[in-house]
């Protein structure tokens, strides 16, 4: 008798950009291979032999299931972040998107774990903050806090933030919850 080997794929998670195509390789399980997405507006997907190609349309998180034809399952969850992100022109995005360049009334202040974007003209500040250092990676026990005047502050837990990518003292950073994804980028 024929073992048949347990279905996996060569990642369980991935980020990529909007309107990006990524490919994932099928390992092992028993062929006849079956594919859903949680959100078919956020990306489609295709199965081409023993590899599937995502293609990303939306900002958000979804989830790629994949099973074989003895009911074997694997998962693979998808981030797509913003394809501004190729951009390094500073910038605050969550409910809109907020230039850090211009003379606009928008500020900014970078602490170690904590940064701060406040406008003295709309009495607002944003202030998203993390455990840990600035380095590039995952950050755990990440918030992100909105004070308004005259208002209580809302604190969110975030589902994930990420410094994605440092150039000449230009960071790059990702954050969401549930699905919807907010970026900052500025420079030190």
């Amino acid at each position: 008798m024929e073992s048949i080997s347990e279905l996996s794929l060569e990642q369980t998670k991935i980020q990529i950009k909007e309107g990006e195509t990524v490919t994932v390789k099928i390992i092992g399980g028993s062929g006849n291979y079956q594919i859903s997405l949680s959100d078919e507006k956020l990306a489609v997907a295709q199965i081409e032999n023993n590899e599937i190609n995502i293609r990303a349309l939306l900002t958000g998180c979804v989830t790629l299931t994949v099973t074989d034809e003895n009911g074997q399952t694997a998962l693979l969850n998808i981030i797509i972040i913003s394809k501004i992100l190729d951009s390094d022109k500073p910038r605050f995005v969550w409910t809109n998107s907020i230039a850090l360049d211009e003379p606009n009334g928008w500020g900014l202040t970078v602490f170690g774990n904590k940064v701060a974007v406040t406008s003295c003209v709309e009495q607002i500040q944003y202030v998203l903050e993390w455990e840990g250092d600035s380095t590039m990676g995952k950050k755990l026990n990440a918030f992100l806090t909105t004070l308004k005047k005259g208002e209580a502050p809302v604190k969110i837990k975030l589902t994930g933030l990420e410094i994605l990518d440092i150039r000449e003292q230009c960071y790059f950073i990702t954050f969401s919850v549930d699905n919807k994804i907010g970026e900052l980028v500025f420079i030190k």
